[in-house]
């Protein structure tokens, strides 16, 4: 069956550099036991299995490069925006080794060079022919990797791949010229220490970067994960209770204050080895030393762009001020159609589903100003780590901001670049 959304923003356009994702199944075969794509209602059971149609991007790829464009998305794709393969489900799952539509799908995108990060367990890509079309593509491969004692990750991990077997992949995608990272996700609660194992692990294979993010607990307490989880982490239910996880979406998130010390220390470690590193987590995104969000693809793709008018790009441009304050600037490169059919009642904000702004411009500034005043902080200024309020307002009534003491001590320490 063919996939009808295989391409589509992310409800993460309000803070993330590249909301472009693509999938060519709508399942995914690995049993991962925290995976958000099914805690979010992202993946289907393989009897209804869809796919990608290779041909349809082709062509669709071919009259958004020819000026035809029929939406916000083919406006992404024009400015060369990277696409996130692998976004709910992943590309090299079992199924792909007889249909081959990843295989067909990165042909196309080479066919363009167009900026792609991979993002997988699976191991078919060192294979070929897909290690010859990666390395004439323009193509990043990020590796996902549980990070917690290996008892523990054995068991939240079935049907993929061992851990030797990802570091042997990445190092040999690494050995071809094609840029790989690793991407801890999700980190288990109190079994940090056992990333540095897999820091040293990833040094050698020639990883370049890591990023990392906690493991976000499915918030239905009798779903088959939740249950698999508990099997596998004793009391991790009741610890993450205990730490006052707080519910977002469909999943319970940890505090940001739990979360710092253990991303800090797996920073400071991954930095020491020469490794980049990206805080994965949202409220930590501000603190990255490269445009793209966690990822740094920036540093590693060719002849692209990065979406910077949302509220991660307006902080990031201001990190070296003494106050930050709302500016989108007139010259800031935004779709010129609508983008909020994309997104999902939680990220539209109040007044931002109406259609009697003049422009889609107009409705996402609203938006825009909408989150930067919010006195929740959910998506604003104040849901990113170190971020105060500064207690007044600008000229125009919206609220000024600054950083805490602890937040200009670290930054002290490295340089934020501003968007580029």
């Amino acid at each position: 069956m063919s996939y009808k959304y295989y391409l589509a923003l992310t409800s993460q356009l309000p803070f993330c550099s590249v909301p472009l994702r693509i999938d060519t199944y709508s399942g995914c075969q690995f049993s991962c036991s925290y995976c958000f794509s099914k805690a979010r209602g992202g993946a289907v059971s393989s009897n209804t299995l869809q796919e990608i149609e290779p041909e349809q991007l082709r062509k669709r790829l071919a009259r958004v490069f020819n000026g035809k464009l029929s939406g916000a998305v083919d406006e992404f794709l024009l400015r060369r925006v990277p696409l996130q393969l692998g976004g709910m489900n992943d590309p090299f799952s079992p199924w792909e080794a007889h249909r081959k539509r990843t295989l067909d799908t990165l042909k196309v995108l080479r066919e363009f060079q167009y900026p792609t990060l991979i993002s997988t367990k699976g191991n078919l890509a060192t294979k070929q022919p897909y290690v010859e079309v990666l390395q004439s593509g323009n193509f990043y491969v990020r590796i996902s990797i549980s990070v917690g004692a290996l008892d523990t990750v054995r068991k939240i991990e079935k049907g993929v791949p061992s851990l030797s077997a990802r570091i042997d992949m990445a190092e040999a995608l690494s050995a071809t010229g094609i840029p790989v990272s690793l991407r801890f996700q999700p980190v288990i609660f109190g079994q940090e220490e056992d990333a540095l194992r897999v820091l040293k692990l990833a040094g050698s294979a020639g990883v370049r970067h890591v990023s990392a993010e906690y493991l976000k607990l499915p918030i239905e307490s009798r779903s088959r994960q939740t249950s698999y989880l508990s099997a596998a982490i004793p009391d991790l239910v009741n610890t993450y209770h205990s730490l006052d996880a707080k519910r977002v979406g469909r999943e319970f998130v940890l505090p940001t204050e739990v979360k710092a010390p253990g991303l800090f220390f797996l920073r400071d470690n991954a930095v020491a080895m020469g490794l980049k590193f990206g805080f994965a987590e949202n409220e930590f995104l501000h603190l990255n030393q490269f445009s793209s969000c966690c990822n740094a693809a920036d540093l590693f793709l060719n002849n692209c762009n990065f979406f910077s008018g949302n509220i991660l790009g307006i902080l990031k441009r201001q990190m070296t001020n003494e106050k930050i304050e709302f500016c989108l600037p007139q010259d800031e490169w935004l779709p010129k159609m609508s983008v909020f059919s994309h997104l999902n009642s939680r990220s539209r904000g109040k007044r931002l589903v109406s259609t009697k702004e003049p422009t889609p411009r107009t409705r996402w500034k609203n938006l825009l100003i909408d989150k930067w005043n919010s006195t929740s902080g959910r998506g604003g200024p104040l849901s990113f780590w170190g971020v105060v309020s500064d207690g007044r307002v600008d000229s125009h009534g919206n609220k000024i901001y600054a950083q805490s003491r602890l937040l200009r001590d670290t930054l002290s320490s490295y340089v934020v670049p501003a968007e580029g």
